[in-house]
Protein backbone atom coordinates (compact mmCIF):
# COMPACT_ATOMS: atom_id res chain seq x y z
CA UNK A 1 0.00 0.00 0.00
CA UNK A 2 1.10 3.54 -0.91
CA UNK A 3 1.60 5.56 1.77
CA UNK A 4 -1.45 7.63 2.15
CA UNK A 5 -3.51 12.03 4.10
CA UNK A 6 -6.71 14.86 6.41
CA UNK A 7 -6.44 18.30 7.88
CA UNK A 8 -2.58 18.97 8.28
CA UNK A 9 -2.30 19.17 11.92
CA UNK A 10 0.55 17.75 14.11
CA UNK A 11 -0.32 18.25 17.68
CA UNK A 12 2.09 19.19 20.39
CA UNK A 13 0.74 16.90 23.57
CA UNK A 14 2.85 18.71 26.09
CA UNK A 15 2.39 22.58 24.71
CA UNK A 16 -0.79 21.69 23.41
CA UNK A 17 -0.21 23.60 20.61
CA UNK A 18 -1.76 23.19 16.92
CA UNK A 19 0.95 23.40 14.00
CA UNK A 20 0.79 22.70 10.24
CA UNK A 21 3.40 20.63 8.33
CA UNK A 22 5.42 21.70 5.90
CA UNK A 23 3.85 19.63 3.76
CA UNK A 24 0.84 21.59 4.04
CA UNK A 25 1.90 25.06 2.97
CA UNK A 26 -0.21 26.56 5.10
CA UNK A 27 -0.28 28.69 8.41
CA UNK A 28 -1.32 27.74 11.57
CA UNK A 29 -4.41 26.33 12.10
CA UNK A 30 -7.83 27.75 13.35
CA UNK A 31 -9.11 25.38 14.48
CA UNK A 32 -7.85 23.50 17.91
CA UNK A 33 -6.03 20.12 18.36
CA UNK A 34 -8.81 19.36 21.10
CA UNK A 35 -11.95 20.63 18.39
CA UNK A 36 -10.48 18.17 15.69
CA UNK A 37 -10.09 15.02 17.68
CA UNK A 38 -13.72 15.61 19.25
CA UNK A 39 -15.40 16.42 16.24
CA UNK A 40 -13.70 13.21 14.05
CA UNK A 41 -14.38 10.97 17.13
CA UNK A 42 -18.80 12.51 16.64
CA UNK A 43 -18.12 12.05 13.17
CA UNK A 44 -17.20 8.32 12.96
CA UNK A 45 -20.50 7.74 14.63
CA UNK A 46 -24.47 7.55 12.88
CA UNK A 47 -24.78 9.47 10.08
CA UNK A 48 -26.40 12.74 12.01
CA UNK A 49 -22.88 13.75 12.80
CA UNK A 50 -21.09 12.96 9.86
CA UNK A 51 -21.12 16.14 8.91
CA UNK A 52 -19.17 17.75 11.55
CA UNK A 53 -16.20 15.85 10.24
CA UNK A 54 -16.10 17.83 7.21
CA UNK A 55 -17.33 21.15 9.38
CA UNK A 56 -13.70 20.19 11.18
CA UNK A 57 -11.57 20.10 8.42
CA UNK A 58 -12.97 22.98 6.11
CA UNK A 59 -11.82 25.15 9.29
CA UNK A 60 -8.34 24.19 9.02
CA UNK A 61 -9.22 24.48 5.20
CA UNK A 62 -10.26 28.32 5.38
CA UNK A 63 -5.87 29.10 6.52
CA UNK A 64 -4.57 30.18 2.91
CA UNK A 65 -1.81 29.90 1.34
CA UNK A 66 1.02 32.96 0.42
CA UNK A 67 0.44 33.48 -3.21
CA UNK A 68 -0.97 35.68 -6.15
CA UNK A 69 -4.00 37.51 -4.94
CA UNK A 70 -5.93 36.66 -8.19
CA UNK A 71 -5.35 32.53 -7.01
CA UNK A 72 -6.36 33.35 -3.30
CA UNK A 73 -9.76 34.89 -4.52
CA UNK A 74 -10.78 32.07 -6.88
CA UNK A 75 -9.50 29.41 -3.76
CA UNK A 76 -11.68 31.34 -0.86
CA UNK A 77 -14.81 31.46 -3.29
CA UNK A 78 -14.47 27.36 -4.09
CA UNK A 79 -13.94 26.79 -0.60
CA UNK A 80 -17.19 28.88 0.51
CA UNK A 81 -19.25 26.94 -1.96
CA UNK A 82 -17.26 23.70 -0.53
CA UNK A 83 -18.35 24.80 2.86
CA UNK A 84 -22.00 26.04 1.70
CA UNK A 85 -22.97 22.39 -0.16
CA UNK A 86 -21.13 20.55 2.54
CA UNK A 87 -23.73 22.27 5.07
CA UNK A 88 -26.56 21.13 2.91
CA UNK A 89 -24.94 17.47 2.72
CA UNK A 90 -24.78 17.49 -1.30
CA UNK A 91 -21.20 16.38 -0.94
CA UNK A 92 -20.83 15.33 -4.42
CA UNK A 93 -21.07 19.49 -5.21
CA UNK A 94 -18.62 20.13 -2.76
CA UNK A 95 -16.26 17.35 -4.12
CA UNK A 96 -16.41 19.66 -7.28
CA UNK A 97 -15.10 22.36 -5.91
CA UNK A 98 -12.40 20.66 -3.89
CA UNK A 99 -11.48 19.17 -7.19
CA UNK A 100 -11.39 23.21 -8.96
CA UNK A 101 -8.32 24.25 -6.23
CA UNK A 102 -6.67 20.76 -6.74
CA UNK A 103 -6.64 22.03 -10.34
CA UNK A 104 -4.91 25.04 -9.38
CA UNK A 105 -2.78 23.33 -6.65
CA UNK A 106 -2.33 19.79 -6.99
CA UNK A 107 0.62 19.23 -4.09
CA UNK A 108 -1.91 20.52 -1.47
CA UNK A 109 -2.25 17.46 1.03
CA UNK A 110 -5.19 19.32 2.74
CA UNK A 111 -7.32 19.27 -0.18
CA UNK A 112 -6.51 16.18 -1.26
CA UNK A 113 -7.78 14.90 2.66
CA UNK A 114 -10.96 17.32 2.40
CA UNK A 115 -11.46 15.96 -0.89
CA UNK A 116 -11.24 12.51 0.46
CA UNK A 117 -13.10 12.55 3.30
CA UNK A 118 -16.23 14.51 1.35
CA UNK A 119 -16.16 11.57 -0.86
CA UNK A 120 -16.44 9.37 2.02
CA UNK A 121 -19.27 11.01 3.14
CA UNK A 122 -20.89 10.34 -0.53
CA UNK A 123 -20.01 6.99 -0.15
CA UNK A 124 -17.17 7.36 -3.07
CA UNK A 125 -14.96 5.04 -1.46
CA UNK A 126 -12.44 3.76 -4.42
CA UNK A 127 -12.27 7.99 -5.09
CA UNK A 128 -11.96 8.46 -1.55
CA UNK A 129 -9.68 6.07 -1.24
CA UNK A 130 -7.25 7.84 -3.96
CA UNK A 131 -7.22 11.32 -2.98
CA UNK A 132 -6.69 9.94 0.83
CA UNK A 133 -3.18 8.26 -0.81
CA UNK A 134 -2.37 11.34 -2.45
CA UNK A 135 -2.44 13.39 1.13
CA UNK A 136 -0.27 10.95 3.41
CA UNK A 137 1.85 11.22 0.25
CA UNK A 138 2.48 14.69 0.62
CA UNK A 139 2.27 14.75 4.06
CA UNK A 140 2.66 11.03 6.12
CA UNK A 141 1.85 13.01 9.61
CA UNK A 142 -1.90 13.56 9.21
CA UNK A 143 -2.98 11.03 11.07
CA UNK A 144 -6.93 11.76 10.51
CA UNK A 145 -6.32 10.84 6.46
CA UNK A 146 -4.97 7.24 7.92
CA UNK A 147 -7.88 6.99 9.90
CA UNK A 148 -10.45 7.56 7.16
CA UNK A 149 -8.51 5.88 4.61
CA UNK A 150 -8.52 2.79 6.76
CA UNK A 151 -12.00 2.78 7.09
CA UNK A 152 -12.69 3.40 3.25
CA UNK A 153 -10.52 -0.03 2.97
CA UNK A 154 -12.69 -1.50 5.59
CA UNK A 155 -16.29 -1.17 3.51
CA UNK A 156 -14.68 -2.24 -0.04
CA UNK A 157 -13.11 -5.29 1.96
CA UNK A 158 -10.00 -4.35 1.57
CA UNK A 159 -9.12 -5.60 5.38
CA UNK A 160 -5.27 -5.90 5.08
CA UNK A 161 -4.95 -2.51 3.38
CA UNK A 162 -7.04 -1.22 6.16
CA UNK A 163 -5.23 -2.42 9.05
CA UNK A 164 -2.02 -1.28 7.57
CA UNK A 165 -3.20 2.32 7.34
CA UNK A 166 -5.23 2.18 10.59
CA UNK A 167 -2.32 1.22 12.27
CA UNK A 168 -0.49 4.44 11.17
CA UNK A 169 -3.45 6.32 12.07
CA UNK A 170 -2.77 4.81 15.96
CA UNK A 171 0.51 5.42 16.13
CA UNK A 172 0.44 8.82 14.98
CA UNK A 173 -2.50 9.40 17.26
CA UNK A 174 -2.73 6.64 20.05
CA UNK A 175 -5.40 8.09 21.93
CA UNK A 176 -8.55 8.09 19.52
CA UNK A 177 -10.78 5.74 20.75
CA UNK A 178 -12.72 5.32 16.90
CA UNK A 179 -9.36 3.74 15.14
CA UNK A 180 -8.72 1.38 18.24
CA UNK A 181 -12.82 0.22 16.78
CA UNK A 182 -11.97 0.38 13.51
CA UNK A 183 -8.85 -1.90 14.10
CA UNK A 184 -10.77 -4.51 15.71
CA UNK A 185 -13.66 -4.81 13.09
CA UNK A 186 -10.41 -5.14 10.74
CA UNK A 187 -8.92 -7.55 12.50
CA UNK A 188 -12.26 -9.62 13.10
CA UNK A 189 -12.91 -9.48 9.98
CA UNK A 190 -9.79 -11.42 9.07
CA UNK A 191 -10.74 -13.61 11.61
CA UNK A 192 -7.54 -12.31 13.68
CA UNK A 193 -9.80 -12.14 16.73
CA UNK A 194 -7.16 -11.86 19.46
CA UNK A 195 -5.86 -8.41 18.02
CA UNK A 196 -9.47 -7.11 17.40
CA UNK A 197 -10.28 -8.11 21.02
CA UNK A 198 -7.03 -5.99 22.25
CA UNK A 199 -8.57 -3.03 20.34
CA UNK A 200 -12.15 -2.95 21.09
CA UNK A 201 -11.50 -3.30 24.53
CA UNK A 202 -10.04 -0.20 24.62
CA UNK A 203 -12.83 1.57 22.83
CA UNK A 204 -15.72 0.93 25.15
CA UNK A 205 -15.19 4.12 26.85
CA UNK A 206 -14.14 4.48 30.38
CA UNK A 207 -17.54 3.49 31.95
CA UNK A 208 -17.67 0.56 29.39
CA UNK A 209 -21.11 1.88 28.01
CA UNK A 210 -19.93 2.57 24.39
CA UNK A 211 -22.71 0.23 22.61
CA UNK A 212 -21.06 -0.38 19.14
CA UNK A 213 -17.65 -1.35 20.94
CA UNK A 214 -19.51 -3.50 23.24
CA UNK A 215 -21.64 -5.15 20.44
CA UNK A 216 -18.31 -5.86 18.15
CA UNK A 217 -16.37 -6.81 21.55
CA UNK A 218 -19.16 -9.43 22.40
CA UNK A 219 -18.76 -11.09 18.87
CA UNK A 220 -15.27 -11.39 18.51
CA UNK A 221 -14.84 -13.16 22.32
CA UNK A 222 -17.43 -15.23 20.42
CA UNK A 223 -15.13 -15.86 17.66
CA UNK A 224 -12.49 -16.35 19.05
CA UNK A 225 -13.57 -18.95 21.07
CA UNK A 226 -15.26 -20.65 17.94
CA UNK A 227 -11.99 -20.77 16.15
CA UNK A 228 -9.96 -22.24 19.58
CA UNK A 229 -12.45 -25.16 19.93
CA UNK A 230 -12.20 -25.78 16.26
CA UNK A 231 -8.48 -25.63 16.73
CA UNK A 232 -8.65 -28.59 19.65
CA UNK A 233 -10.99 -30.49 17.17
CA UNK A 234 -8.30 -30.41 14.08
CA UNK A 235 -5.48 -30.70 16.38
CA UNK A 236 -6.51 -33.67 18.63
CA UNK A 237 -10.12 -35.02 17.75
CA UNK A 238 -10.39 -37.99 20.43
CA UNK A 239 -9.15 -35.29 22.86
CA UNK A 240 -11.39 -35.51 26.47
CA UNK A 241 -12.01 -31.28 25.83
CA UNK A 242 -13.46 -32.32 22.72
CA UNK A 243 -15.61 -34.48 24.57
CA UNK A 244 -16.58 -31.79 27.12
CA UNK A 245 -17.39 -29.54 24.19
CA UNK A 246 -19.93 -32.12 22.64
CA UNK A 247 -21.07 -32.59 26.11
CA UNK A 248 -22.03 -29.35 27.02
CA UNK A 249 -23.84 -28.44 22.77
CA UNK A 250 -26.50 -31.69 23.56
CA UNK A 251 -26.95 -30.15 27.07
CA UNK A 252 -28.22 -27.25 25.51
CA UNK A 253 -29.97 -29.38 22.83
CA UNK A 254 -31.91 -30.88 25.69
CA UNK A 255 -30.01 -34.70 24.76
CA UNK A 256 -28.86 -35.45 28.01
CA UNK A 257 -28.44 -39.25 26.97
CA UNK A 258 -25.67 -38.08 24.21
CA UNK A 259 -24.81 -35.03 26.66
CA UNK A 260 -23.79 -38.18 29.56
CA UNK A 261 -22.29 -40.38 26.98
CA UNK A 262 -19.94 -37.50 26.15
CA UNK A 263 -19.33 -36.36 29.49
CA UNK A 264 -18.50 -40.18 30.63
CA UNK A 265 -15.83 -40.57 27.90
CA UNK A 266 -14.09 -37.34 28.71
CA UNK A 267 -13.49 -38.46 32.30
CA UNK A 268 -12.95 -41.71 31.45
CA UNK A 269 -9.91 -40.10 29.05
CA UNK A 270 -8.89 -37.86 31.74
CA UNK A 271 -10.15 -38.31 35.26
CA UNK A 272 -8.94 -35.46 36.95
CA UNK A 273 -11.59 -33.10 34.61
CA UNK A 274 -14.37 -34.40 36.85
CA UNK A 275 -15.78 -31.50 37.58
CA UNK A 276 -14.75 -29.16 34.51
CA UNK A 277 -18.31 -28.40 33.82
CA UNK A 278 -19.19 -27.45 37.07
CA UNK A 279 -23.00 -27.67 37.86
CA UNK A 280 -23.91 -29.53 34.47
CA UNK A 281 -21.17 -31.66 35.52
CA UNK A 282 -24.13 -32.74 38.23
CA UNK A 283 -26.81 -33.00 35.57
CA UNK A 284 -25.19 -34.95 32.88
CA UNK A 285 -22.73 -37.33 35.35
CA UNK A 286 -24.03 -40.07 37.67
CA UNK A 287 -25.77 -37.51 40.13
CA UNK A 288 -23.09 -38.22 42.69
CA UNK A 289 -22.09 -34.95 44.24
CA UNK A 290 -19.22 -35.38 45.31
CA UNK A 291 -17.51 -36.19 42.03
CA UNK A 292 -17.49 -32.28 41.36
CA UNK A 293 -16.46 -31.87 45.31
CA UNK A 294 -14.57 -28.86 45.99
CA UNK A 295 -11.16 -31.06 46.13
CA UNK A 296 -11.37 -32.57 42.27
CA UNK A 297 -11.86 -28.47 41.15
CA UNK A 298 -8.87 -27.11 39.88
CA UNK A 299 -7.36 -23.79 40.15
CA UNK A 300 -8.48 -23.02 36.90
CA UNK A 301 -12.29 -24.31 37.31
CA UNK A 302 -12.08 -21.97 40.84
CA UNK A 303 -10.83 -18.99 38.11
CA UNK A 304 -13.74 -20.06 36.00
CA UNK A 305 -16.20 -20.79 38.37
CA UNK A 306 -15.22 -17.22 40.95
CA UNK A 307 -16.13 -15.07 37.41
CA UNK A 308 -12.30 -13.98 36.88
CA UNK A 309 -12.49 -14.96 33.53
CA UNK A 310 -10.49 -12.03 32.19
CA UNK A 311 -7.88 -13.49 34.65
CA UNK A 312 -8.26 -16.58 33.61
CA UNK A 313 -8.03 -15.44 29.51
CA UNK A 314 -4.93 -14.19 30.39
CA UNK A 315 -2.88 -17.13 31.87
CA UNK A 316 -4.09 -19.33 29.08
CA UNK A 317 -2.59 -16.56 26.84
CA UNK A 318 0.46 -16.86 28.53
CA UNK A 319 0.65 -20.61 28.07
CA UNK A 320 -0.05 -20.46 24.72
CA UNK A 321 2.64 -17.83 24.09
CA UNK A 322 5.11 -20.30 25.64
CA UNK A 323 2.91 -23.56 24.35
CA UNK A 324 1.30 -22.69 21.17
CA UNK A 325 0.27 -27.03 21.15
CA UNK A 326 -1.32 -26.66 24.20
CA UNK A 327 -5.29 -28.60 24.50
CA UNK A 328 -5.77 -26.93 27.83
CA UNK A 329 -5.05 -23.61 27.40
CA UNK A 330 -6.61 -23.65 24.36
CA UNK A 331 -10.29 -25.16 25.65
CA UNK A 332 -10.25 -22.55 28.86
CA UNK A 333 -9.30 -19.19 26.78
CA UNK A 334 -12.16 -20.02 24.74
CA UNK A 335 -14.51 -20.89 27.56
CA UNK A 336 -13.24 -17.84 29.06
CA UNK A 337 -14.00 -15.72 25.67
CA UNK A 338 -17.32 -17.48 25.77
CA UNK A 339 -18.62 -16.11 29.19
CA UNK A 340 -16.61 -12.92 28.93
CA UNK A 341 -18.91 -12.74 25.49
CA UNK A 342 -22.60 -13.16 27.56
CA UNK A 343 -21.40 -10.56 29.72
CA UNK A 344 -20.43 -8.04 27.18
CA UNK A 345 -24.16 -8.28 25.51
CA UNK A 346 -25.21 -8.37 29.24
CA UNK A 347 -23.54 -4.82 29.30
CA UNK A 348 -25.30 -4.03 25.90
CA UNK A 349 -28.46 -4.70 27.05
CA UNK A 350 -28.26 -2.59 30.20
CA UNK A 351 -26.31 0.03 28.55
CA UNK A 352 -28.44 0.24 25.26
CA UNK A 353 -31.75 -1.65 25.97
CA UNK A 354 -33.62 0.02 22.76
CA UNK A 355 -30.39 -0.13 20.69
CA UNK A 356 -31.07 -1.60 16.93
CA UNK A 357 -27.81 -3.80 18.13
CA UNK A 358 -29.56 -5.50 20.64
CA UNK A 359 -32.09 -6.57 18.20
CA UNK A 360 -29.55 -8.06 16.13
CA UNK A 361 -27.83 -10.06 18.49
CA UNK A 362 -31.22 -11.42 19.24
CA UNK A 363 -31.30 -12.60 15.47
CA UNK A 364 -28.28 -13.85 15.54
CA UNK A 365 -29.30 -15.79 18.43
CA UNK A 366 -32.91 -16.78 16.59
CA UNK A 367 -30.70 -18.02 13.60
CA UNK A 368 -28.11 -20.56 15.86
CA UNK A 369 -31.34 -22.03 16.88
CA UNK A 370 -32.95 -22.13 13.42
CA UNK A 371 -35.66 -20.21 14.56
CA UNK A 372 -35.73 -18.56 11.28
CA UNK A 373 -38.70 -16.48 10.89
CA UNK A 374 -37.97 -14.98 14.68
CA UNK A 375 -34.44 -14.30 13.18
CA UNK A 376 -36.41 -12.13 10.49
CA UNK A 377 -38.27 -10.03 12.08
CA UNK A 378 -35.71 -9.32 15.06
CA UNK A 379 -33.72 -8.13 11.67
CA UNK A 380 -36.33 -5.61 10.58
CA UNK A 381 -36.63 -4.49 13.96
CA UNK A 382 -32.77 -3.21 13.62
CA UNK A 383 -33.21 -2.44 10.56
CA UNK A 384 -36.51 -0.02 11.12
CA UNK A 385 -34.54 1.54 14.05
CA UNK A 386 -31.13 2.59 11.70
CA UNK A 387 -32.21 2.11 7.57
CA UNK A 388 -28.66 2.69 6.52
CA UNK A 389 -27.05 0.25 8.67
CA UNK A 390 -24.81 -1.71 6.23
CA UNK A 391 -25.29 -5.99 6.22
CA UNK A 392 -28.34 -5.68 7.31
CA UNK A 393 -29.95 -6.22 4.47
CA UNK A 394 -27.76 -9.01 3.26
CA UNK A 395 -28.50 -10.79 6.71
CA UNK A 396 -32.26 -10.93 6.15
CA UNK A 397 -31.53 -12.19 2.80
CA UNK A 398 -29.23 -14.52 4.09
CA UNK A 399 -31.55 -15.97 6.29
CA UNK A 400 -34.78 -16.24 3.68
CA UNK A 401 -32.09 -18.52 1.38
CA UNK A 402 -31.61 -20.71 4.24
CA UNK A 403 -35.25 -21.39 4.76
CA UNK A 404 -35.32 -21.98 0.72
CA UNK A 405 -37.53 -19.04 -0.13
CA UNK A 406 -35.13 -17.66 -3.38
CA UNK A 407 -37.37 -15.12 -4.02
CA UNK A 408 -37.09 -12.89 -1.15
CA UNK A 409 -33.53 -13.51 -0.56
CA UNK A 410 -33.03 -12.18 -3.50
CA UNK A 411 -34.80 -9.04 -3.00
CA UNK A 412 -33.02 -8.38 -0.03
CA UNK A 413 -29.66 -9.07 -1.49
CA UNK A 414 -30.20 -6.74 -4.11
CA UNK A 415 -31.45 -3.93 -1.78
CA UNK A 416 -27.96 -4.84 0.15
CA UNK A 417 -25.95 -4.38 -2.97
CA UNK A 418 -27.75 -1.59 -4.46
CA UNK A 419 -26.25 0.39 -1.02
CA UNK A 420 -23.52 -1.29 -0.82
CA UNK A 421 -22.42 -2.34 -3.78
CA UNK A 422 -18.99 -4.14 -2.00
CA UNK A 423 -20.27 -6.32 0.31
CA UNK A 424 -18.63 -9.41 -0.88
CA UNK A 425 -21.01 -11.79 0.88
CA UNK A 426 -23.64 -10.48 -0.66
CA UNK A 427 -22.27 -10.86 -4.04
CA UNK A 428 -21.34 -14.35 -3.20
CA UNK A 429 -24.89 -15.26 -2.52
CA UNK A 430 -26.47 -13.96 -4.98
CA UNK A 431 -24.49 -15.40 -7.46
CA UNK A 432 -25.01 -18.47 -5.95
CA UNK A 433 -28.90 -17.75 -5.70
CA UNK A 434 -28.38 -16.78 -9.46
CA UNK A 435 -26.44 -20.23 -10.12
CA UNK A 436 -29.13 -22.36 -8.89
CA UNK A 437 -31.70 -20.89 -10.94
CA UNK A 438 -29.39 -21.62 -14.20
CA UNK A 439 -28.77 -18.14 -14.77
CA UNK A 440 -24.77 -18.95 -14.68
CA UNK A 441 -23.57 -15.99 -16.93
CA UNK A 442 -25.43 -13.42 -14.30
CA UNK A 443 -24.31 -15.34 -11.29
CA UNK A 444 -20.65 -14.78 -12.79
CA UNK A 445 -20.92 -11.68 -13.13
CA UNK A 446 -21.14 -10.90 -9.19
CA UNK A 447 -18.97 -14.37 -8.23
CA UNK A 448 -15.49 -12.54 -10.07
CA UNK A 449 -16.32 -9.31 -8.36
CA UNK A 450 -16.81 -11.11 -4.79
CA UNK A 451 -13.17 -12.51 -5.60
CA UNK A 452 -11.75 -9.56 -6.66
CA UNK A 453 -12.66 -8.31 -3.00
CA UNK A 454 -12.15 -11.46 -1.37
CA UNK A 455 -9.62 -13.94 -3.36
CA UNK A 456 -8.60 -16.03 -0.48
CA UNK A 457 -11.60 -17.61 -0.19
CA UNK A 458 -11.76 -20.98 -0.97
CA UNK A 459 -15.54 -21.55 -1.16
CA UNK A 460 -15.97 -18.16 -3.00
CA UNK A 461 -13.67 -19.96 -6.03
CA UNK A 462 -15.75 -23.22 -5.88
CA UNK A 463 -18.51 -21.34 -6.57
CA UNK A 464 -16.78 -19.10 -9.23
CA UNK A 465 -16.00 -22.38 -10.83
CA UNK A 466 -19.05 -24.01 -10.71
CA UNK A 467 -20.42 -21.29 -12.37
CA UNK A 468 -18.07 -21.52 -15.30
CA UNK A 469 -18.40 -25.22 -15.31
CA UNK A 470 -22.55 -24.61 -15.89
CA UNK A 471 -21.87 -22.09 -18.62
CA UNK A 472 -19.39 -24.20 -20.91
CA UNK A 473 -16.10 -21.95 -19.75
CA UNK A 474 -14.11 -24.96 -18.97
CA UNK A 475 -10.43 -23.59 -18.79
CA UNK A 476 -11.63 -20.69 -16.43
CA UNK A 477 -13.52 -22.96 -13.98
CA UNK A 478 -9.72 -25.26 -14.05
CA UNK A 479 -8.43 -22.15 -12.79
CA UNK A 480 -10.56 -21.19 -10.54
CA UNK A 481 -11.43 -24.98 -8.82
CA UNK A 482 -7.63 -25.56 -8.56
CA UNK A 483 -7.38 -22.24 -6.80
CA UNK A 484 -10.24 -23.53 -4.51
CA UNK A 485 -8.46 -26.95 -4.02
CA UNK A 486 -5.01 -25.40 -2.83
CA UNK A 487 -6.88 -23.02 -0.11
CA UNK A 488 -9.13 -26.20 1.00
CA UNK A 489 -7.35 -29.31 0.19
CA UNK A 490 -10.46 -31.51 2.34
CA UNK A 491 -13.22 -30.39 -0.05
CA UNK A 492 -13.72 -33.60 -2.16
CA UNK A 493 -16.33 -32.20 -4.62
CA UNK A 494 -13.80 -30.13 -6.30
CA UNK A 495 -12.16 -33.25 -7.93
CA UNK A 496 -15.13 -34.27 -9.27
CA UNK A 497 -15.90 -30.90 -10.49
CA UNK A 498 -12.26 -30.74 -11.80
CA UNK A 499 -12.78 -34.23 -13.62
CA UNK A 500 -16.30 -32.66 -15.55
CA UNK A 501 -14.28 -29.93 -16.34
CA UNK A 502 -11.14 -31.65 -17.67
CA UNK A 503 -13.50 -34.06 -19.73
CA UNK A 504 -15.54 -30.79 -21.17
CA UNK A 505 -11.61 -30.11 -22.45
CA UNK A 506 -11.36 -33.67 -24.63
CA UNK A 507 -8.75 -34.03 -21.41
CA UNK A 508 -9.46 -37.41 -20.55
CA UNK A 509 -6.13 -38.19 -18.77
CA UNK A 510 -6.74 -35.15 -16.15
CA UNK A 511 -10.52 -36.54 -15.97
CA UNK A 512 -9.77 -39.81 -15.24
CA UNK A 513 -7.12 -38.43 -12.58
CA UNK A 514 -9.67 -36.18 -10.83
CA UNK A 515 -12.20 -38.68 -10.58
CA UNK A 516 -9.79 -41.40 -9.00
CA UNK A 517 -8.83 -38.51 -6.44
CA UNK A 518 -12.59 -37.76 -5.48
CA UNK A 519 -13.12 -41.48 -5.15
CA UNK A 520 -10.49 -41.95 -2.78
CA UNK A 521 -11.55 -38.80 -0.73
CA UNK A 522 -15.16 -40.20 -0.55
CA UNK A 523 -13.90 -43.74 0.28
CA UNK A 524 -11.72 -42.07 3.44
CA UNK A 525 -14.81 -39.93 4.76
CA UNK A 526 -16.83 -42.32 4.70
CA UNK A 527 -14.41 -44.75 6.67
CA UNK A 528 -14.05 -41.88 8.93
CA UNK A 529 -17.96 -41.47 9.66
CA UNK A 530 -18.10 -45.23 10.13
CA UNK A 531 -15.36 -44.75 13.01
CA UNK A 532 -17.01 -41.98 14.28
CA UNK A 533 -20.56 -44.02 14.73
CA UNK A 534 -19.45 -46.88 16.03
CA UNK A 535 -17.69 -44.31 19.15
CA UNK A 536 -20.63 -43.19 20.15
CA UNK A 537 -22.63 -45.68 20.18
CA UNK A 538 -19.67 -47.59 22.64
CA UNK A 539 -19.68 -43.87 24.53
CA UNK A 540 -23.46 -44.06 24.59
CA UNK A 541 -23.59 -48.17 25.64
CA UNK A 542 -20.75 -46.82 28.47
CA UNK A 543 -22.68 -43.79 29.60
CA UNK A 544 -24.38 -44.03 33.26
CA UNK A 545 -28.06 -44.21 33.20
Amino acid sequence: MRKIGIAAVNRDRDAGKSSVSPASSSPECAVSPRQTLARLRIALRPEIFAIAVVLSILGTALAQPSSPESVDEVVRSHLAAAKLAESEQDYLAAAERYEEILALRPDWALIHQSLGVTLHLAKRFPQSIEHLVEAVRLDSQLWGAFLFLGIDYYQIGKFDDAIEALNQSLELNPDLAETQRWLGLSYSAVHRYEESIQHLSRSTGPRNDDAEALFHLARAYDGRASQLFEEIGRAEPDSPYVSLLQAERFLADDDLERARAEYARAIRLQPDLAGTLGALAVVIGDGNPSQTSVANVSEVQRLFDAGRHLELAERARTTLASDAKSIDARYWLGRSYKRLATGTIQRLTEVAPDSYRVDQLAAELHREKTEYEKSVESYQRALSKHPGLPGLRYAIGDVYWTMRRLEEAEDWLRQELDRNPHHALARHRLGSLLMERGAEADAILHLKQAVEMTPESAALRFDLGRAYLGNGQYSEAIRELKASARDDPGNDRVHFLLANAYRGLGRIDDAQRELTLYKEARQQRLKQVQTDVSSVADDLSRAPQ
